[in-house]
């Protein structure tokens, strides 16, 4: 019956693995020391005299966590010889079983981090029909050049995209020209070098949801126009545009009539006159919803 030994006796482990008979009184598991959460030894660790380990305690030697056993021989040599050295059952030894003696297996190499990737652009959008995709100025330039006269030229850029300009697009023929984007807009940057667009011969011009940054030229630092014809633009805004002698933003000269729905000029600059946009000697002029900020 368990507990059937006399505590005290300094006999570990005389009974039989199982029997209830520990010598440390009644656990009616048949093991002390052993917390309820430890699962069954498998494969079981016999001692030198057959019988099954039936105690164990951890214990710490020569910096090695291992277990210290009651109820086999205390000669450690002989407990479960053939267990792997290093596997948990031999772990069941101190360090002269073997089991401190060896260096823990290397750990798995760590993975390199993932290649830091680009942010994924969104998808284009179809092309609405009739119209050309451009990403660049130069794409720009080639639907004009190949537009028949009296044609109409229809171009689309998508809202992500940032166009740079080294010199700008010319339209000197009578067709007209519309050039828009959706959405966010797209930007037309300057670099502080090139205006945007330079218009003349009866070219008529559309544009719609655009942003010009940071144009520059003598007359009209983002758009020029000598002898267009009209000039409409919705949902576009001037920042930064520089002209050295008029029209910071736009100059118009000799040409039809000029609309503007929502447009904005901000912090653009003439040498002479109209910081934001200058207009002589053309047709009707209608600013919708227009608004300039900082312009001198």
């Amino acid at each position: 019956e368990a507990g059937s030994g006399e505590a005290g006796s300094g006999e570990a482990g005389s009974g039989e693995a199982g029997s209830g008979e520990a010598g440390f009184g009644e656990q009616g598991s048949g093991l002390w020391g052993v917390p309820p959460s430890l699962p069954p030894l498998s494969p079981p660790v016999l001692c030198e005299d057959g019988s099954e380990l039936i105690a164990l305690r951890p214990g710490l030697y020569g910096g090695c966590t291992f277990f210290l056993t009651f109820g086999c021989d205390f000669d450690l040599h002989t407990v479960n010889p053939d267990a792997t050295v290093g596997s948990l059952v031999s772990l069941l030894c101190p360090a002269s079983c073997g089991a401190c003696e060896e260096q823990a297996p290397p750990s798995p190499p760590l993975l390199p981090p993932p290649p830091q990737l680009r942010p994924a652009r969104p998808p284009l959008l179809p092309i609405p029909a009739g119209e050309v995709l451009a990403l660049t100025p130069q794409h720009m330039q080639d639907e004009i050049d190949r537009t028949d006269e009296g044609g109409h030229a229809r171009i689309f850029l998508p809202p992500f995209a940032h166009l740079r300009f080294l010199l700008p697009v010319d339209c000197n023929r009578n067709i007209r020209v519309a050039v828009r984007s959706s959405g966010q807009g797209a930007t037309l940057d300057g670099k502080n070098i090139s205006r945007m667009f330079f218009i003349s011969g009866g070219c008529s011009l559309y544009l719609e949801a655009l942003h010009f940054v940071d144009g520059h030229g003598d007359k009209g630092g983002a758009v020029r126009t000598d002898g267009a014809g009209d000039i409409a633009m919705k949902d576009v805004s001037f920042t930064g545009c520089e002209a050295s002698q008029w029209g910071g933003g736009m100059y118009v000269d000799g040409s039809g009539d000029v609309s503007l729905e929502r447009a904005s000029f901000s912090e653009c600059t003439a040498g002479e006159l109209g910081g934001g946009m200058f207009v002589f000697n053309s047709g009707d002029v209608s600013l919708v919803g227009a608004s300039f900020s900082e312009c001198t």
